[in-house]
């Protein structure tokens, strides 16, 4: 991120996510919308044209996931950071996100100021998954533990 502006691209097949969340990151000094999509189509084609610092990207969408959007941008070396933001606290979604590239992994139903600070962190390199998976997931993909 080479701007004072964090520009951020949205990619949710849910309406109500699409248009709601913009509001609120609109209110956070600094922060830009720059794009929202409704599929993982989009989401790469605003990512590849926009070039956001941050895609936060659904998993669950129509026609592609956000898994596999991540994926595809990692495998072309884009600079995006991809966030997944969704309602499922998965283990496997968790272990799908880090072998993709996801930066971060954040729940809808956090508090706001969180999810800023988040955003915030992960636009300047941190890697953050705020789920109760998270750590089971590091040590799986680390080799130090099996999962049911």
């Amino acid at each position: 991120m080479t701007r004072n502006m964090l520009s951020i691209a949205i990619a949710d097949d849910q309406e109500l996510v699409r248009e709601g969340l913009p509001l609120l990151l609109e209110q956070v000094e600094g922060f830009q919308v720059v794009g929202l999509a409704r599929d993982g189509y989009e989401a790469l084609a605003l990512a590849s044209t926009g070039e956001p610092d941050l895609l936060l990207c659904d998993i669950r969408m129509p026609g592609m996931t956000g898994i596999e959007v991540a994926r595809e941008l990692k495998r072309a070396a884009s600079t995006v950071r991809v966030v997944m933001l969704t309602t499922f606290d998965d283990l496997d979604f968790v272990e799908a996100a880090l072998s993709a590239g996801a930066c971060g992994f954040l729940l809808k139903g956090k508090p706001v100021d969180r999810t800023v600070e988040s955003l915030r962190r992960m636009a300047h390199g941190e890697i953050i998954y705020a789920t109760r998976h998270a750590q089971e997931a590091f040590r799986s993909l680390a080799g130090g533990g099996e999962h049911n």
